[in-house]
């Protein structure tokens, strides 16, 4: 476990710098061009949802069979094995987009015209990041996590205040824009060439085609399964940057994105672990240690909450102090509802821990594809219906994502617990809510020092010093408790 807690360590180190640097561009650059931010998101992460078409299940499958497909000298041919999915999927979907890709972008952007000018980005943007996931995931089987979220996370928030800042100065046109976002891309995919050839993982077994032959089936159906529970879980819960970019405009997305930043940083503790314990947790299902998994199960869900509740009271109640920071006019007040319904939802799916890579990588997966599967047509369909029928605009698509995020980890909870008797629930998960549930209410009454600076300042010194306090005099978090003291004895010796 040393390694884990290495990279684990490096991760988080990387994760401070990349909210440092996200926070001071949703304050300072990203509201100096909405449109541009919001046409930024649509190329990225337009890409990221159709890769769940070009991977062909080859990322998951690749880390469910990667303990099994070592050979005798240690070297290991799951990656050369599902190089073959991935080229294959990128071909079929280049003759797909080549035949049907611009009439069908037409009849998705009747509403934003302007989109069609950069189709053929968006089919670039679709091949390098199912390349970078595909990387991303091989790495992840040799317990290396940094390098992966160096490439498919933090490179881009650096990139993207940057090249905002050169627009909005005069310095690039948005042609040029366009361009440096597929560059962003390339620079992430050959990071992680040198990286891993830097570890000699290149140097990989041959392709044991005897094993294959006798395990083909169960391996092509849960590929199969996996491409299809990834593409429902993109339409189900990474759409929403689409449907708001083609319904609504480049500049509703844009304002949505910044609410969804300062929700989503509720859910970095789960990006931190669930990237690591993904291959550990299918190792200890492949060896049928139940046990384990639902220790693992409780402690990622205690660890993940305990992390999560301070930073979504003060991402909720600092916002009406964000918005007077805001170098624009613009009415930013419906940032409150974003984040108040995505803070919770992501909450929600932090209590649930370690829920989906049970599901995916347990017998339970084809009942996870179905389940998946109905609620992307349900958050499909209310977006649609909000968006279009009851004009809610982007409340209307955070108001869809909660609904569908929250009945699908309960429907979730209720298999894992029939199936396999376990649940990512504690007294101490109960005391948690109770002491988020009031200290909700106190600043609810908190009013503000007129300085935004100092009144944002003021809550996190409130918040920090009452919710740390009562976590460790009541012992709610172990583990954070643990960690917290082994890094304030790092920084003493230091």
């Amino acid at each position: 476990m040393g390694i884990v807690k290495r990279q684990s360590s490096k991760q988080a180190i990387l994760q401070v710098f990349g909210i440092l640097i996200g926070g001071i561009s949703v304050l300072y650059i990203y509201p100096l061009n909405t449109e541009m931010l919001g046409f930024a998101r649509f190329i990225w992460d337009s890409g990221l949802l159709m890769s769940s078409f070009i991977l062909f299940g080859a990322n998951t499958g690749m880390v469910k069979y990667f303990p099994v497909m070592n050979s005798k000298s240690g070297a290991n041919f799951s990656l050369p094995f599902y190089s073959i999915f991935l080229v294959f999927g990128i071909i079929m979907f280049s003759v797909i987009y080549y035949f049907f890709g611009d009439e069908l972008l037409k009849v998705l952007n009747k509403n934003n015209i302007a989109f069609l000018e950069y189709n053929g980005y968006f089919f670039i943007s679709a091949i390098l990041t199912s390349i970078i996931i595909f990387l991303n995931y091989y790495c992840n089987t040799l317990k290396r996590i940094v390098i992966p979220f160096i490439a498919s996370n933090f490179i881009k928030k650096v990139a993207l205040p940057v090249l905002i800042l050169a627009f909005v100065w005069g310095h690039i046109s948005k042609l040029g824009f366009a361009n440096y976002l597929i560059i962003t891309l390339v620079l992430a995919i050959l990071l992680q060439v040198v990286y891993i050839y830097r570890l000699n993982s290149w140097r990989i077994g041959k392709v044991d085609w005897d094993f294959l032959g006798r395990e083909w089936k169960p391996i092509l159906t849960y590929s199969l399964v996996s491409m299809f529970g990834i593409i429902g879980t993109s339409f189900a819960f990474q759409i929403d940057s689409f449907m708001i970019s083609t319904l609504i405009g480049y500049d509703s997305n844009g304002i949505y994105s910044i609410g969804f930043f300062i929700a989503n940083m509720v859910y970095l503790p789960y990006m931190a672990l669930s990237t690591i314990m993904s291959p550990i947790i299918s190792n200890n299902i492949s060896l049928n240690n139940w046990s384990k998994i639902g220790e693992y199960y409780k402690q990622g869900g205690n660890i993940m909450l305990t992390i999560g509740i301070p930073v979504f009271l003060l991402g909720y109640f600092c916002v009406s102090d964000l918005q007077d920071i805001f170098p624009s006019n613009k009415d930013f007040e419906v940032l409150e509802i974003i984040i108040l319904l995505i803070g919770l939802t992501k909450l929600f799916d932090l209590a649930t821990s370690f829920n989906t890579q049970i599901m995916v990588y347990s017998d339970l997966y084809k009942i996870n594809l179905k389940l998946i599967l109905v609620m992307a047509v349900l958050n499909v369909l209310m977006n649609y219906v909000f968006i279009v029928f009851l004009n809610m605009d982007i409340v209307g698509v955070a108001l869809a994502s909660t609904i569908s995020i929250s009945l699908f980890n309960i429907v979730k909870l209720v298999l894992l617990n029939r199936r396999f008797g376990i649940h990512p629930f504690t007294q101490k998960t109960l005391s948690l809510l109770i002491l988020a549930a009031l200290l909700f209410f106190l600043l609810l009454f908190i009013p503000s020092a007129g300085n935004p600076y100092l009144s944002i300042f003021l809550k996190t010194l409130l918040v920090g010093s009452i919710y740390a306090g009562i976590v460790y005099l009541f012992h709610l978090s172990p583990e954070v408790e643990k960690y917290g003291m082994e890094l304030l004895n790092k920084l003493k010796i230091k």
